[in-house]
């Protein structure tokens, strides 16, 4: 039988699957090339990045291997969730502006939740493992020895953030030099009692889930 001459030849047929395909990897650079251009140049370093570098080198860096995922929530604002492995999330934010206490002694910092923060941390809450790593940093790099990790584990959540409300709380880290193995966090509600003590060393010793 005669073929059809309505279907090309085969030599015919993988040209033109060529040629689809190559246009159609050029139409998906040329989309991600346009969505990339939208979002923050890969070439920029941003703060919150050099921060969170800081967890996630101590982090994979310890003798036994980790997994990490990265789960984008907000790529606009700084701070970022990590699924290790596959077991707990490792919340992270951070905060370059500490202040000088006077009348209390030390060093503090601030960490804003707004209500959407409390409501992602409420669901985590509920539905597995959450750890919130803040990064106590500065501005000046040349001060790394006032910088500090205050891990704070599920249970420490508790005694600090009312996740039943989604009016907007805080955390308050405060660090006293040369006094000891602890930082002091403070939180909604802490308001009334005494501050919880965290352990500095609490990051670099955290028995991670899953190993």
């Amino acid at each position: 039988m005669a073929a059809d001459s309505k279907w090309p030849s085969a030599d015919r047929l993988i040209v033109f699957i060529s040629v689809s395909l190559l246009e159609e990897e050029e139409r998906v650079f040329s989309m991600n090339a346009t969505t990339s251009s939208t979002h923050v140049s890969a070439a920029t370093v941003h703060e919150f990045e050099m921060f969170h570098g800081i967890v996630l080198t101590k982090l994979v860096r310890r003798k036994l291997p980790v997994s990490l995922l990265m789960i984008e929530t907000q790529a606009k604002e700084a701070w970022s969730e990590y699924k290790v492995n596959d077991q707990v999330i490792l919340y992270v934010k951070h905060s370059t502006s500490p202040r000088s206490l006077k009348r209390e002694g030390g060093i503090a910092w601030s960490f804003s939740f707004a209500a959407d923060h409390i409501r992602r941390i409420r669901a985590l809450s509920d539905g597995g493992n959450i750890c919130i790593a803040l990064v106590c940093g500065e501005k000046d790099l040349g001060k790394l020895g006032s910088m500090q990790i205050c891990l704070l584990e599920k249970h420490h959540l508790a005694r600090l953030l009312d996740l039943d409300s989604l009016r907007p709380q805080a955390i308050r880290v405060r660090y006293l030099p040369g006094t000891g193995k602890n930082l002091r966090a403070r939180g909604s509600l802490s308001d009334s009692v005494e501050e919880l003590k965290v352990p500095r060393s609490g990051f670099d010793n955290w028995r991670v889930p899953g190993t």
